[in-house]
Protein backbone atom coordinates (compact mmCIF):
# COMPACT_ATOMS: atom_id res chain seq x y z
CA UNK A 1 0.00 0.00 0.00
CA UNK A 2 1.48 3.38 -1.05
CA UNK A 3 1.60 6.56 0.95
CA UNK A 4 -1.48 8.76 0.64
CA UNK A 5 -0.96 11.72 -1.68
CA UNK A 6 -2.34 15.03 -0.47
CA UNK A 7 -4.40 17.14 -2.84
CA UNK A 8 -3.02 20.03 -4.82
CA UNK A 9 -1.05 22.62 -2.85
CA UNK A 10 -2.98 25.82 -2.02
CA UNK A 11 -1.90 28.76 -4.19
CA UNK A 12 -1.14 30.79 -1.03
CA UNK A 13 1.64 28.42 -0.05
CA UNK A 14 5.10 29.22 -1.35
CA UNK A 15 7.87 26.74 -2.02
CA UNK A 16 11.01 28.89 -2.23
CA UNK A 17 14.24 27.56 -3.71
CA UNK A 18 17.02 28.75 -1.38
CA UNK A 19 20.73 28.52 -2.17
CA UNK A 20 21.54 29.76 1.34
CA UNK A 21 19.70 27.00 3.18
CA UNK A 22 21.34 23.71 4.12
CA UNK A 23 17.99 22.02 4.89
CA UNK A 24 14.47 21.70 3.50
CA UNK A 25 12.02 23.27 5.99
CA UNK A 26 8.34 24.14 6.22
CA UNK A 27 6.12 25.95 8.67
CA UNK A 28 3.09 23.95 7.57
CA UNK A 29 2.39 20.82 9.62
CA UNK A 30 -0.47 19.82 7.29
CA UNK A 31 1.95 19.32 4.38
CA UNK A 32 4.04 16.71 6.20
CA UNK A 33 3.52 12.96 5.99
CA UNK A 34 5.44 10.21 7.78
CA UNK A 35 6.47 12.60 10.56
CA UNK A 36 8.84 11.72 13.38
CA UNK A 37 10.69 13.53 16.14
CA UNK A 38 14.03 15.03 15.08
CA UNK A 39 16.76 12.42 15.43
CA UNK A 40 20.42 12.61 16.37
CA UNK A 41 21.41 13.44 12.77
CA UNK A 42 18.73 16.12 12.29
CA UNK A 43 19.08 19.82 13.00
CA UNK A 44 17.33 21.00 16.17
CA UNK A 45 17.10 24.60 14.97
CA UNK A 46 17.65 26.70 11.86
CA UNK A 47 18.91 30.27 11.62
CA UNK A 48 17.24 32.93 9.49
CA UNK A 49 19.20 35.48 7.47
CA UNK A 50 18.66 38.03 10.25
CA UNK A 51 20.29 35.68 12.79
CA UNK A 52 17.11 34.59 14.58
CA UNK A 53 17.09 30.90 15.55
CA UNK A 54 13.90 28.89 15.07
CA UNK A 55 13.28 25.46 16.61
CA UNK A 56 12.66 22.24 14.68
CA UNK A 57 9.75 20.20 16.11
CA UNK A 58 9.46 17.32 13.62
CA UNK A 59 10.83 15.83 10.40
CA UNK A 60 8.76 14.38 7.57
CA UNK A 61 8.06 14.18 3.86
CA UNK A 62 5.93 16.36 1.63
CA UNK A 63 3.86 14.36 -0.84
CA UNK A 64 1.30 16.27 -2.91
CA UNK A 65 0.44 16.26 -6.60
CA UNK A 66 3.12 18.88 -7.26
CA UNK A 67 5.74 18.15 -4.60
CA UNK A 68 7.56 15.04 -3.41
CA UNK A 69 10.36 15.96 -0.99
CA UNK A 70 11.89 13.91 1.85
CA UNK A 71 13.70 15.04 5.01
CA UNK A 72 11.73 18.25 5.50
CA UNK A 73 12.09 19.93 8.90
CA UNK A 74 8.96 21.35 10.55
CA UNK A 75 9.74 24.86 11.82
CA UNK A 76 6.43 26.44 12.91
CA UNK A 77 7.93 29.96 13.04
CA UNK A 78 8.31 29.89 9.24
CA UNK A 79 4.52 30.18 9.08
CA UNK A 80 1.99 27.97 7.30
CA UNK A 81 2.49 29.51 3.86
CA UNK A 82 6.24 29.01 3.51
CA UNK A 83 8.44 26.06 2.59
CA UNK A 84 12.16 26.43 1.91
CA UNK A 85 13.84 23.98 -0.49
CA UNK A 86 17.62 23.69 -0.16
CA UNK A 87 19.72 23.85 -3.34
CA UNK A 88 22.61 22.09 -1.57
CA UNK A 89 20.35 19.19 -0.49
CA UNK A 90 19.14 18.87 -4.10
CA UNK A 91 22.77 18.81 -5.29
CA UNK A 92 23.58 16.09 -2.74
CA UNK A 93 20.82 14.00 -4.35
CA UNK A 94 22.50 14.37 -7.76
CA UNK A 95 20.25 17.14 -9.05
CA UNK A 96 21.40 20.26 -10.86
CA UNK A 97 19.61 23.60 -10.59
CA UNK A 98 19.74 25.93 -13.59
CA UNK A 99 18.90 29.60 -12.97
CA UNK A 100 18.04 32.20 -15.59
CA UNK A 101 16.41 35.61 -15.30
CA UNK A 102 12.80 34.43 -15.49
CA UNK A 103 12.98 31.06 -13.78
CA UNK A 104 14.79 27.90 -12.83
CA UNK A 105 14.78 24.18 -13.59
CA UNK A 106 15.77 21.28 -11.36
CA UNK A 107 17.20 18.40 -13.38
CA UNK A 108 18.04 14.92 -12.11
CA UNK A 109 21.19 12.97 -12.99
CA UNK A 110 19.52 11.45 -16.07
CA UNK A 111 18.66 14.89 -17.46
CA UNK A 112 14.93 14.73 -16.65
CA UNK A 113 13.26 17.91 -15.40
CA UNK A 114 12.00 17.15 -11.87
CA UNK A 115 11.26 20.72 -10.80
CA UNK A 116 10.49 24.15 -12.17
CA UNK A 117 10.10 27.63 -10.75
CA UNK A 118 9.69 31.30 -11.59
CA UNK A 119 11.36 34.38 -10.15
CA UNK A 120 9.17 36.32 -7.76
CA UNK A 121 8.62 40.02 -8.15
CA UNK A 122 6.94 40.71 -4.78
CA UNK A 123 8.46 43.47 -2.71
CA UNK A 124 9.22 41.08 0.19
CA UNK A 125 10.62 38.25 -1.91
CA UNK A 126 12.00 39.88 -5.04
CA UNK A 127 14.79 37.83 -6.56
CA UNK A 128 13.67 34.54 -5.01
CA UNK A 129 12.46 31.58 -7.04
CA UNK A 130 9.06 30.02 -6.31
CA UNK A 131 8.79 26.37 -7.32
CA UNK A 132 5.66 25.28 -9.16
CA UNK A 133 6.61 21.62 -8.76
CA UNK A 134 9.45 19.44 -7.47
CA UNK A 135 9.24 15.66 -7.55
CA UNK A 136 12.14 13.68 -6.13
CA UNK A 137 10.40 10.48 -5.01
CA UNK A 138 11.85 8.38 -2.26
CA UNK A 139 12.78 4.86 -3.32
CA UNK A 140 10.56 3.58 -0.49
CA UNK A 141 7.46 5.09 -2.15
CA UNK A 142 7.86 3.80 -5.71
CA UNK A 143 4.40 2.17 -5.47
CA UNK A 144 2.58 5.52 -5.59
CA UNK A 145 0.16 6.31 -8.44
CA UNK A 146 1.49 7.57 -11.77
CA UNK A 147 3.15 10.96 -11.68
CA UNK A 148 0.82 13.75 -12.87
CA UNK A 149 3.94 15.65 -13.97
CA UNK A 150 5.88 13.08 -15.99
CA UNK A 151 9.59 13.83 -16.18
CA UNK A 152 10.59 15.80 -19.22
CA UNK A 153 13.98 15.33 -20.74
CA UNK A 154 16.36 18.24 -21.10
CA UNK A 155 18.62 17.96 -24.11
CA UNK A 156 22.30 18.20 -23.14
CA UNK A 157 22.73 21.39 -25.16
CA UNK A 158 19.55 23.13 -23.93
CA UNK A 159 19.97 26.80 -24.64
CA UNK A 160 19.35 29.58 -22.16
CA UNK A 161 17.34 31.47 -24.78
CA UNK A 162 14.96 28.54 -25.22
CA UNK A 163 14.58 28.22 -21.45
CA UNK A 164 13.89 31.96 -21.10
CA UNK A 165 11.16 31.71 -23.74
CA UNK A 166 9.68 28.69 -21.94
CA UNK A 167 9.59 30.35 -18.51
CA UNK A 168 8.70 33.85 -19.64
CA UNK A 169 5.34 34.95 -18.22
CA UNK A 170 4.17 35.86 -21.73
CA UNK A 171 4.81 32.30 -22.91
CA UNK A 172 3.49 30.50 -19.83
CA UNK A 173 1.02 28.40 -21.85
CA UNK A 174 3.19 27.62 -24.86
Amino acid sequence: MGTEIAPQVDAGRRFILDSGSSVHATGDWSLLKETRAPGRDDATSITRRDGKEMGVVAVGSILTLEFDIDDVLLVPELGPGRTVVSVSKLAALGCAVMFVAAGCLVVDGAGAVVGEGRMLGDEDEEGLYRLSFLRIPSSSRRTDPPDPYPARSVPPAASTAAFNRRTSPTNACS
